[in-house]
């Protein structure tokens, strides 16, 4: 999770090996992504990210490389819940 208060410019450059190992740690299945979509809000109801995860799902069949990376503040658990599942 990226807290808010972040630099503005987090991921304006391209990341370092260590932040690339570091990821992968915490994402192993992002190994295979040769593109990511980067999703950095609260986790909250009202942010939408349901709808964001059921376009990603949609279109990912065309996209097999490409995964969906959601960073953001833990705000709600049940909605986090419902999200991964």
């Amino acid at each position: 999770y990226i807290p808010n208060g972040a630099d503005e410019d987090l991921g304006a450059s391209a990341p370092s090996s260590d932040d690339i190992a570091a990821l992968r740690r915490v994402v192993p299945a992002s190994a295979g992504w040769r593109r990511t979509v980067l999703c950095r809000s609260r986790i909250h109801p009202e942010k939408g990210i349901d709808l964001l995860i059921s376009a990603f799902a949609r279109v990912a069949p065309d996209f097999a490389d490409a995964g969906l990376l959601i960073a953001g503040l833990k705000q709600d658990e049940q909605y986090e819940a419902a999200l991964r599942a």
